[in-house]
């Protein structure tokens, strides 16, 4: 649609302009890589996705991915140790990190050994280790994955797309941002780079971010390197080279009690200690972890029907708490890869094929003055897949695939604990192999050009983790010596079966997609702790039913975006029974109770008005309103009652190759939890922790590019 009278807003006054404006909102048209591991415009792909692309990243004043993801439909947050951040779509909880596979370029990040899962997990995914500044789109695909991407796709796919530029070019960026203390001042600080030598296209990034904390001592400290080269071997073959290393710091001052003397706090109480530091000797805050990521990427397109690609990567973590009684401790994980995958196109048929191996070795040791554990293990995984669609009318269209995944575990290391009366310590050494597979149809209509409406029943698994492989012995009497044996533990891989129903829609003025789906979820891996003794085993199943709006609408000067998730979900088949003696499972029978830490709505609103467009000169200002509803906690206590709204205003001013951007976040100083941790007993509340989530903040970025 062409839209002919124009408001164009001075300093002091506005005025109207002739000339044209193109209100056409070509999302359908914007090109993904997610959903096959090929390019393909997002019109061709069944599935509803969801894309993040360079113009939002740049004009809203983000520092990190989470703060990109947080107002999407059906993402949330699960806090992790250290206050750390696992991303979560569709209700996976503390399963987030097992559930939710996140890719940068295609290459998995979910290397870490989460080993019990969710809060207590010894890793954390490194999403925030990327500069939001490398990254030129986020493509989210909820829910499902499982044939291209294999493990741990239930709640979806996010890939993490870095910029890939073919010009010469020179960027340099400055963002300070602050709480309402000046002393919680920040600054993010990046310069890239990039020029062409020959054949070649080599470019660059160097970026710092320092972050105090909303509360004192509080930091968050990350520098992020990236190297890469593109060579174009000839007009059919490309090689791309990739190399990044981060390393953040922080310090996290802990939990505040949810009691004040046995009563439980109210929320005015809460939020005059936002600010405060919980324990001002704490000394066991301090984390630092290592990323190294190195990919190597090979296409060929042989012909106009015949296309291969081939990727090549290793990944490093290394999660590291230096503090006084775990000075030792340490979670390193290393990650190989080589992905294999064709294309093959022959009239109305597209066949993608492709062999996946990955080798991953975890070395987890928590060492202190009275105990020493190590689980040092490797996990191998060969899996092969296909995944077929056919054009069978203009209009109509059926995909189908499957895949198979076979796994290797080996387990070695140690236990050992020296406390009191307890003294024991015992070698590990067990090994156990494993097979998976994983079902998917898609039949799709397209009623007009632009609509479509399809329907996907999947079929999907969650493979144990390296820790998961192995159980102390259920049948050791360990009262002497607080430890005993591992073995390898009877685990079969999570299963899950997803139906979903989507619509999309593009006009010229107007976006709108939604989805139904359905997720039943069958051997739940979970696991029994008691000290030093852990047993894992399947028992739990669970489900979960909902709906994803979402919308785009442009209008003159103006653009609305709206988007609404509502999600139910329930435990089906409690966690209560305990395999070892003397223990309890991790959070008792909730059999027909909501699934902890998983949001039951979120709204989002966001308006965004281009007030001067001519010439070389623009300025938008955008307001963001995000509505989060209540959750409940481990123990079904409910969490921000009533819900919380965040509203966020800001504003972009461009001119020539300076663009200057700032605004608030949070403008009503809004309080709300964003991780709540219980003990009951007895049926009375005894302990309790909770983190405040985010104040009211400011933010000033300025860019310029050569």
């Amino acid at each position: 649609m062409k839209i002919k009278t124009y408001m164009v807003c001075g300093i002091l006054s506005c005025s109207l302009e002739s000339k044209e404006i193109n209100n056409e909102i070509n999302i359908l048209e914007k090109i993904i890589t997610s959903a096959t591991g090929f390019d393909l415009p997002l019109k061709d792909e069944a599935k509803n996705v969801i894309i993040i692309d360079k113009q939002d990243l740049q004009n809203k004043g983000y520092v990190s991915l989470e703060q990109a993801l947080e107002k999407q439909p059906s993402i949330s947050f699960i806090a992790g140790p250290n206050g750390t951040k696992e991303i979560d779509i569709r209700g996976q909880g503390l399963d987030s990190t097992k559930a939710v596979k996140i890719l940068l370029n295609l290459i998995p990040l979910n290397l870490q050994d989460t080993g019990n899962g969710g809060h207590n997990a010894g890793g954390v995914t490194p999403f925030n280790h990327i500069s939001i500044n490398d990254i030129e789109s986020i493509e989210i695909i909820p829910g499902g994955g499982s044939v291209i991407y294999g493990n741990g796709t239930r709640g979806g796919v996010i890939n993490i797309v870095t910029k890939k530029p073919s010009k010469d070019y020179m960027r340099f960026n400055a963002h300070i941002n602050s709480y309402e203390s000046f002393n919680t001042l920040g600054t993010n600080l990046g310069a890239s780079v990039g020029r062409n030598i020959g054949d070649i296209f080599i470019f660059g990034n160097l970026d710092y971010r320092y972050q105090n904390g909303l509360r004192d001592r509080e930091y968050t400290q990350n520098l992020y390197t990236a190297l890469g080269g593109i060579y174009h071997i000839n007009e059919n073959q490309k090689l791309d080279i990739n190399l990044s290393y981060s390393r953040m710091w922080r310090f996290f001052g802990g939990y505040h009690s949810i009691l004040n003397n046995g009563v439980l706090k109210s929320k005015t109480q809460m939020k005059d200690e936002r600010y405060k530091i919980p324990n001002a000797n704490n000394a066991n805050g301090y984390v630092t972890q290592d990323f190294i990521t190195a990919s190597l990427n090979y296409r060929y397109n042989i012909n106009e029907n015949f296309e291969i690609d081939s990727i090549l990567y290793y990944q490093f973590s290394n999660f590291l708490f230096p503090d006084i009684s775990l000075e030792n401790s340490n979670f390193v994980n290393h990650n190989t890869g080589l992905n294999l995958k064709a294309k093959y196109i022959n009239g109305k048929n597209k066949l993608i094929f492709g062999l996946d191996n990955i080798f991953e070795a975890s070395d987890n040791l928590s060492k202190s003055s009275f105990s020493n554990l190590q689980n040092k293990g490797s996990k191998y995984s060969l899996a092969l897949y296909a995944l077929d669609s056919y054009q069978i009318t203009d209009r109509f269209s059926i995909s189908g695939g499957a895949r198979g995944e076979f796994s290797y575990f080996s387990i070695m290391g140690h236990t050992g604990i020296s406390f009191g009366s307890l003294n024991g310590y015992f070698d590990i050494n067990a090994s156990k192999p494993q097979f998976s597979y994983a079902l998917e149809i898609t039949p799709s209509f397209n009623y007009t050009d632009t609509g479509s409406i399809y329907a996907e029943a999947e079929a999907g698994f969650i493979s144990p983790s390296i820790r998961q492989a192995v159980s102390t012995d259920p049948n050791f009497n360990t009262t002497s010596t607080g430890v005993g044996p591992k073995i390898a533990s009877d685990i079969k891989p999570e299963q899950y079966f997803t139906a979903e129903i989507g619509i999309r829609d593009e006009f010229d003025f107007a976006f709108l997609q939604a989805t139904l789906f359905y997720t039943h979820t069958l051997n739940e891996i979970r696991y029994n702790l008691y000290g030093f003794r852990t047993e894992y085993y399947n028992l739990g199943q669970t489900q979960r039913f909902g709906i994803e709006l979402q919308s785009k609408q442009s209008f003159y000067i103006f653009n609305f975006t709206q988007s609404l998730s509502y999600l139910y979900s329930n435990v089906l088949k409690g966690r209560e029974s305990a395999l070892m003696s003397g223990t309890s499972s991790t959070s008792g029978n909730f059999e027909g109770k909501p699934i902890p830490y998983v949001p039951l709505m979120k709204i989002t609103l966001e308006i965004e008005a281009e007030l001067i467009n001519r010439g070389n000169e623009r300025l938008n200002v955008w307001l963001l309103n995000s509505y989060y509803a209540s959750m409940v906690d481990n123990n079904q206590l409910t969490i921000n009652k009533g819900g919380y709204l965040l509203s966020n205003l800001g504003f972009t001013y461009k001119y020539n190759n300076l663009s200057i951007s700032g605004g608030i976040r949070n403008i009503f100083d809004s309080f709300y939890i964003s991780y709540q941790n219980t003990t009951i007993r007895n049926g009375n509340l005894t302990n309790g922790i909770y983190l405040a989530g985010e104040g009211r903040s400011y933010f000033l970025e300025g860019r310029v590019e050569f």
